[in-house]
């Protein structure tokens, strides 16, 4: 049966009673995924280190759930503003889950930088979400880390999986975007016949469930822009709020849907794309390959099939 992030329950923070569980999840992933990066002496250190009570006590643990199974764990040290154990059952792995992980730990924090002694197993992942190597990896008690870094950049902005309960705030935020955006570039006859194509709020929660759906929201919790994209590679949608222009929100959402590409083994990116939104996907890196005329919902409006590599 196919995972999707659609499908995992809760991400929340774990209590201490939870953590036991979350040194087992630790230890298996370990011994599954990492062995190459233990000698034997590395693995009693680990095991010392997330079977020691004190130690883990002095972490902010944070869990993903499959229903009540606990898939994934990510440990933080705040005082250190240090990553201590990331793990994710294998059968988890290549679903988003990590990054959704991930960020809902960085949300709950406010630093300049994170520190994460990384696995040669998770390099990759970290770089993908913005560490980067401090020096070549060495063994140390046993284990093999790869120290890296990741600079924190004070945001008014932050990206979140959308939820069911979205469906009314996205419509709104599609019908407005589009009625006052996309009016430079179309007739207000072609602006209301496309922006009537969000009055289904049935569609966009289909969209929640089967995309990987983002939404940006600011420090209000107001959805402020907002992106999705199929297990096909095709990025269906890709709005900014019309009050909210000229940010970098779209910047943010598309770093996040082409990591989540990349994450997932998605190797092209197609999108039809906007006479509006062409400029911006063009200095991303996306070329044209056909004009073309798309219907909306009575009429027909230009746009372009827009790929990426």
């Amino acid at each position: 049966m196919q995972i999707l992030l659609k499908d995992i329950s809760m991400i929340r923070k774990l209590a201490k009673e939870e953590y036991n569980n979350a040194a087992d999840l630790s230890y298996k992933v370990c011994m599954e995924c990492g062995i190459s990066d233990f000698t034997q002496e590395g693995i009693e250190t680990f095991k010392s280190f997330i079977y020691d009570t004190s130690l883990m006590n002095e972490l902010d643990l944070y869990g993903a759930f499959d229903n009540n199974l606990l898939i994934g764990v990510i440990g933080l040290n705040r005082k250190r503003q240090h990553i201590s154990l990331f793990f994710i059952l294998p059968k988890y792995h290549r679903k988003g889950i990590g990054k959704s992980l991930f960020n809902h730990m960085m949300n709950d924090c406010d630093f300049t930088k994170i520190t994460v002694n990384s696995s040669t197993y998770g390099e990759a992942f970290y770089k993908h979400v913005g560490f980067k190597k401090i020096k070549e990896g060495s063994f140390n008690q046993g284990i093999m880390s790869i120290p890296m870094i990741k600079e924190c950049m004070k945001t008014d902005f932050t990206t979140r999986t959308a939820e069911l309960s979205d469906a009314s705030e996205l419509r709104d935020l599609f019908r407005e975007t589009v009625l006052t955006i996309n009016k430079r570039d179309y007739s207000q006859a072609e602006v209301e016949d496309w922006a009537s194509c969000g009055n289904d709020l049935s569609r966009i929660k289909e969209m929640i469930r089967t995309h990987y759906f983002i939404v940006a929201t600011n420090r209000q919790a107001q959805i402020v822009g907002f992106s999705s994209i199929t297990t096909q590679g095709y990025l269906h949608s890709m709005f900014v709020h019309k009050d909210f222009q000229g940010k970098g929100i779209a910047t943010m959402l598309l770093n996040e849907i082409e990591q989540h590409a990349t994450a997932t083994g998605i190797k092209r990116i197609t999108s039809e794309v906007s006479l509006t939104a062409r400029p911006f996907f063009e200095k991303r890196g996306y070329i044209v390959e056909k004009e073309q005329k798309r219907k909306a919902n009575q009429l027909s409006l230009t746009n372009f099939w827009m790929a990426k590599e």
